[in-house]
């Protein structure tokens, strides 16, 4: 009997796969728009999990043949496909890369030092324009 009922998840899981593929992106018709200023706040949801069945959950969506099908289900469920919409309106740009290096102890004191002499306050406050020009000399 569970030989059975594990055939037919398999089943389910395979067919959903088939119905379910990645999204094709077009990078026109997307509902988000680069550049638009407005805030379209969604809710996600993702399977909430801890101990054995935290563990279990991990087995099945990383270690069984049906997990990249649960996954895919789950990215496409939660709209993924809206980021990488996003990205395709500003084709020819190279994604970014941000090295980490460890500083040498001179670059770190004059690091402590720049950032003493400018704390972030002021550039929450008053954001990163130039300071105005000095004024001109009495006559």
């Amino acid at each position: 009997m569970w030989k059975a009922s594990l055939a037919f998840l398999l089943l389910v899981l395979v067919v959903s796969l088939l119905l379910n593929p990645d999204v094709n992106i077009q990078g026109n018709g997307s509902p988000v728009v680069l550049g638009d200023l407005n805030y379209y706040k969604q809710t996600t949801e993702a399977p909430v999990a801890t101990g054995w069945f935290l563990r279990l959950q991990s087995y099945l969506l990383t270690s069984t043949p049906m997990g990249a099908a649960i996954r895919r289900l789950l990215l496409n469920h939660n709209k993924v496909h809206t980021l990488r919409e996003l990205s395709a309106q500003a084709p020819g740009l190279p994604p970014l890369y941000y090295p980490m290096h460890r500083l040498s102890g001179k670059q770190h004191n004059r690091h402590i030092e720049m950032a003493q002499r400018h704390p972030v306050q002021h550039y929450i406050q008053h954001g990163f324009s130039p300071p105005p020009p000095p004024p001109p000399p009495p006559p």
